[in-house]
């Protein structure tokens, strides 16, 4: 069976090999996480803008 090509150069940059798998098992944990606060923001932050100004309408 042929290996592409992009395949063993993609494996062969700075020899990460298997290392490179367990470096990006961390950047990948960030990603996610910031990707998901974000959308949690997106997501919460018009009802907490709208609940701040029913309480200040009620002062």
């Amino acid at each position: 069976m042929r290996r592409g090509r992009g395949i063993i150069r993609i494996s062969d940059i700075a020899n990460l090999r298997t290392d490179g798998v367990f470096m990006a098992e961390p950047v990948s944990n960030v990603v996610g996480g910031i990707t998901c606060f974000c959308a949690m923001l997106l997501t919460i932050w018009p009802e907490l803008n709208r609940m701040a100004s029913e309480k200040e309408r009620r002062n």
